[in-house]
C-alpha cells in the first residue's frame, strides 16, 4: 500500500490502456522437464593373453522433449507436395474473433513447450586391445550413431531456438537426425614404452581418428509461400526434389531445370524424387586426424613423486603438409540453400533461380595443428 506501490488509476481505464503489440515468449502452463531413458548393453571378452575385444550398444527415447511454437501461425492450406501452408496474424484489439495480418512485422508469439513425439537413438561401438609385443601396445575402435531428436534447441534465445530448426513444418516439430549425429568414427591409437635414459622410460603415443562429416539439409532460399515469416531469413524450409517430369514444378527458364537436374544427380538426389528431401539427411566431408605425443620421464626430488617432460603434436598431419588434416564442413544452422520458388495460382511450384550448393567452410581450430613442450611434475 502506498505511494509506489498501486497501479496508477488511469492505467485502468480503457480509454488510455489498450494493450499492446509487443513480442512474447512464454512456457506453456503444463510444461514439464524433458527426460532421457538409456538402456545400455556391454561385453568384452580376452580372445588369448594379449588380445581384449568388446562392444556396446546404448539405445535411448526421449520423454516429452522442448519444442518451440509461433502462436500465430493459424493453417492455411497445404504446399504442392503435402506440407501444411499457414497464414501469421496478431489478434484484433477490437475484435478479437478476427485474425488480422501480421505483415512485415517481426515480432514473435513463441511458446516453450513439450512435444508427443520421442525421437530414438543407437549408438554400437566396438574395440580391440593388443600387446603387440612388451611395450608395444594398439587399441582399435569403431562406433556408429544413429541419432534422433524432436528439436535442437541450439540456441539461449527463444527466437533464434525457433528460427533456426531446419523443417517442412515449423508448427509440427517431429523426430529426425540429430544436428550432433557423428555418422561414424575409427579410432586407432598406437603406444610404445621404452627406457632410453637409464631407467626412465620414454613413450611414444600416436592417436589416429577418421571421422565422418556431420548432417546438413538442402533447402529453399526463403519462403516460396509457407507462410513461414519468421523462419523465411534462416533458409530453413526443407527443399522439394521433383520428378524428372513433375507436374507439381514449373521451372522459369529450361536452363534453371538443367542445373536443378544435374545437382540433383552430382549430389544423391535422385532417390529422393517427388519428395521433400529429408532434414540432415547429407553429410559433410570424411576428415582424418592424427596426434603425437612423446613423454620423457626425469628424476624427481623425492622417490614418491614423478616427473616428466612432453612434447605434443596436436594434427601432426597438418604440420607436415597444409592440405592433411583439414576439416571441412556445412556451417550452423548446417543447410545448403538451393531454390528460390514461388508458388502459382495453380498449386504448383515455380523454381525461379537455382544457386549451386556453397563449398564447405574449414573448421579453424580443429583444422590447424599446434605443438606444446612442458614439465609434469607430480607429488
Amino acid at each position: 500500500q502506498g505511494f509506489g506501490y498501486n497501479i496508477p488509476s488511469k492505467m485502468l481505464e480503457s480509454q488510455y490502456f489498450t494493450g499492446g503489440d509487443g513480442s512474447v515468449q512464454a512456457i506453456a502452463p503444463d510444461f514439464k522437464a524433458a527426460a532421457n531413458w538409456k538402456f545400455n548393453l556391454g561385453t568384452q571378452k580376452s580372445l588369448t593373453d594379449d588380445l581384449v575385444v568388446g562392444a556396446d550398444a546404448i539405445f535411448s527415447k526421449e520423454q516429452d522433449p522442448y519444442i518451440m511454437k509461433d502462436l500465430r501461425m493459424v493453417s492455411n492450406g497445404t504446399a504442392p507436395d503435402g506440407r501444411p501452408i499457414y497464414k501469421n496474424c496478431v489478434t484484433s484489439l477490437t475484435n478479437p474473433a478476427v485474425c488480422a495480418p501480421r505483415g512485415g512485422t517481426s515480432n514473435w508469439d513463441l511458446l516453450l513447450t513439450n512435444s508427443d513425439e520421442s525421437a530414438k537413438s543407437i549408438i554400437l561401438s566396438t574395440f580391440a586391445d593388443w600387446q603387440i609385443i612388451e611395450g608395444l601396445k594398439l587399441k582399435a575402435g569403431y562406433a556408429y550413431q544413429d541419432v534422433e531428436e524432436t528439436h535442437p534447441m541450439t540456441s539461449t534465445t527463444p527466437n533464434s531456438n525457433y528460427d533456426r530448426y531446419v523443417t517442412s513444418d515449423p508448427a509440427n516439430p517431429t523426430p529426425s537426425t540429430s544436428n550432433y549425429e557423428t555418422p561414424q568414427r575409427f579410432t586407432l591409437n598406437l603406444s610404445y614404452k621404452v627406457n632410453l635414459v637409464g631407467d626412465y622410460a620414454t613413450r611414444f603415443n600416436l592417436l589416429g581418428q577418421r571421422v565422418e562429416g556431420r548432417g546438413y539439409s538442402y533447402t529453399f532460399t526463403g519462403d516460396p509461400g509457407f507462410g513461414d515469416a519468421l523462419g523465411a531469413s534462416r533458409n530453413r524450409n526443407l527443399l522439394y526434389i521433383p520428378k524428372v517430369n513433375d507436374d507439381k514444378v514449373v521451372y522459369a527458364t529450361p536452363a534453371i531445370k538443367d542445373a536443378f537436374d544435374a545437382f540433383i544427380a552430382a549430389n544423391g538426389l535422385e532417390g529422393y524424387r517427388g519428395q521433400i528431401a529429408p532434414r540432415n539427411g547429407f553429410n559433410s566431408s570424411w576428415w582424418t586426424r592424427v596426434d603425437l605425443k612423446v613423454t620423457q620421464e626425469l628424476p624427481a626430488f623425492n622417490a614418491e613423486h614423478d616427473a616428466e617432460i612432453y612434447l605434443s603434436i596436436m594434427n601432426i598431419g597438418n604440420m607436415l603438409n597444409s592440405d592433411w588434416g583439414v576439416k571441412e564442413q556445412v556451417g550452423f544452422p548446417y543447410v545448403q540453400s538451393v531454390a528460390r520458388a514461388t508458388i502459382n495460382a495453380q498449386g504448383q511450384y515455380v523454381f525461379n533461380q537455382f544457386t549451386a550448393p556453397r563449398a564447405q567452410t574449414i573448421e579453424d581450430r580443429t583444422s590447424v595443428w599446434n605443438a606444446a613442450v612442458g614439465i609434469e611434475y607430480r607429488f
